[in-house]
């Protein structure tokens, strides 16, 4: 072979390896490449993690809200109502081996879902139950007491909310585990149940369960 047939087959060589390299940045990462993907996205060997996979615990969260909405959409004790529900969500109770991180922000995604459903009709939806005390500070009409009397200072205390306008969506999550070896094989059922809690008597509104399960 000669000088310029070398030198042509190494210029041709360098053109794809360029052609390639821009291949990748037109087109993103993708599977276990480095960088963003899909939320949907199963990720290579996160199976390997105890805890319930976050692809599955998004659309999870989603399902939980969405099915929490139209039972609260449904029940005629909180849309005959005169006026609207004061929904707070509670902690979520943990019975698995998903982390606590993990399920404090599919929490978080749940009260966003919630408050984009039709169910804002009928309700209103705080995120923590110390956010309830504010509502009712808020609504209850002022009487412009003097804040430089002693007095007053020491006797004022601040409105409660009114239990009876008051409902907690409470949620367990739980998960029952079969089978599995060092090389996968384990399938794991996650559960979670969502109950809605009038305060003002302590009855249960409606309860729901919701499952999915994740292959290892």
């Amino acid at each position: 072979m000669n000088m310029s047939k070398t030198i042509g087959l190494v210029v041709l060589a360098g053109a794809a390896g360029i052609s390639t390299l821009g291949g990748c940045t037109q087109y993103g990462p993708r599977g276990d490449a480095g960088g963003i993907v899909n939320s949907d996205e199963r990720i290579q060997g996160t199976n390997r993690d105890p805890a319930a996979s976050a692809e599955e615990l998004l659309i999870f969260s989603d399902q939980v809200a969405k099915g929490a909405a139209e039972r609260i959409s449904d029940t005629r004790e909180i849309t005959d109502r005169s006026t609207k529900a004061v929904i707070t969500i509670g902690e979520i109770t943990n019975r698995s081996n998903t982390s606590r991180s993990d399920l404090a922000t599919i929490r978080r995604r749940m009260f966003l879902n919630l408050m984009k459903t039709p169910a804002t009709q009928y309700a209103i939806f705080r995120e923590r139950r110390d956010q309830v005390d504010s509502i009712y500070n808020a609504e209850k009409p002022r009487q412009n007491p003097d804040l430089l009397d002693e007095r007053t200072q020491e006797k004022y205390q601040p409105p409660q909310y009114d239990p009876n306008d008051l409902y907690v969506l409470n949620v367990e999550f739980g998960e029952l585990n079969r089978g599995g070896s060092v090389t996968g094989g384990r399938v794991s059922t996650y559960v979670a149940d969502a109950t809605l809690m009038h305060v003002g008597t302590g009855q249960i509104v409606f309860a729901e369960q919701y499952d999915f399960k994740q292959v290892r």
